[in-house]
């Protein structure tokens, strides 16, 4: 997902396109992840879309059917490669994360107790340059999102950078609707009619393809 992107991204694009089969027109704003949820969570705007279901988050929000199965990997340096099984396996190993971001239940706990080193900086983007600079030793990044990063890269650096396709973390992306607002339960329940006529399609998966 991204303001500059074709679509605005792929699962921008899905959204879009399976609110439309309901006869709605999706108009987009972007924010840091922090003021999204914000924004979303005061009734600001009527949906937010790419995020994981938890606990806390249902306490505001509906959530739609899954938009996508989004993993999460490792990126790092070549001359420094990763062997590992387990996250325990990490544990003398510097981890970039992003602000706001959420990497699954274990990745979580072991975060908290601080039995892995994780770093959080405000964006992907930043976290790449910290690898790159040798301040980090990993970063954990969606795989669509961290390979569409490495395009936008001078081509020695991004020749630097590996990726371990085995997934950290592998959730479902939603759309989430504000309880708060009376109308979000119609609202989602178009979108889910919407996309299940979208997926049924095939369209859903060559927006990945095409991406």
């Amino acid at each position: 997902m991204g303001k500059d992107l074709p679509h605005h991204g792929f699962v921008s694009r899905i959204v879009a396109d399976a609110f439309a089969m309901e006869g709605v027109r999706v108009e987009y704003g972007f924010y840091p992840w922090a003021r999204a949820y914000f924004l979303a969570q005061h009734g600001q705007v009527d949906a937010s879309i790419g995020w994981y279901r938890t606990p806390e988050r249902e306490r505001d929000f509906l959530f739609s059917d899954a938009v996508f199965v989004e993993s999460q990997v490792l990126f790092f340096l070549k001359d420094k490669p990763l062997f590992w099984k387990t996250l325990a396996d990490l544990r003398n190993w510097s981890i970039g994360a992003t602000l706001g971001y959420t990497y699954g239940a274990e990745f979580q706990a072991m975060e908290e107790s601080k039995a892995i080193n994780v770093e959080r900086t405000p964006s992907d983007e930043q976290n790449l340059r910290k690898l790159l600079a040798g301040r980090i030793d990993a970063v954990i990044i969606s795989q669509a999102v961290g390979e569409r990063l490495l395009k936008t890269l001078d081509g020695t650096s991004a020749a630097r950078i590996g990726l371990d396709l085995r997934p950290v973390n592998a959730d479902p992306l939603h759309v989430i609707f504000p309880r708060k607002q009376p109308q979000s339960g119609e609202w989602l329940r178009r979108f889910n009619r919407g996309l299940k006529k979208l997926k049924a399609t095939g369209a859903a998966d060559r927006y990945r393809l095409d991406d």
